[in-house]
């Protein structure tokens, strides 16, 4: 492990550790923290509380694409999403309200809904 040290810390910054699930955590310099909110405490003085997260992570990546592919490991599953084109099966924008739609709301077609 290799620590790196920082000269000041700029709070507020997100936390996102993913596992087998997802945890998103908020940290933020200590005595910011709203009265009653269940926190816990860092180093460098700062508090952190969970603000969202899943149980689909990791663990969900590797079944499902070993249930899709037959491939059960990480790194070629993580390949083969990479030589993929996730406009076949992605939702854009374009296609729930089409190409005037797009331009009446100033969003691309392509863009991903």
């Amino acid at each position: 492990e290799e620590r790196v040290a920082w000269e000041e810390v700029d709070f507020p910054y997100i936390v996102v550790n993913i596992g087998s699930g997802v945890s998103v955590l908020l940290l933020e310099r200590e005595g910011c923290e709203s009265p009653g909110e269940a926190r816990g405490v860092a180093a460098g003085g700062a508090t952190f509380r969970r603000v969202g997260g899943t149980a689909c992570g990791g663990a969900t990546f590797l079944g499902l694409g070993r249930a899709l592919t037959g491939v059960a490991d990480y790194h070629k599953l993580l390949a083969l999403a990479e030589a993929g084109d996730a406009s076949l099966v992605d939702t854009t924008v374009g296609d729930i309200y089409g190409e005037k739609g797009c331009a009446a709301l100033g969003f691309p077609p392509s863009m991903t809904a």
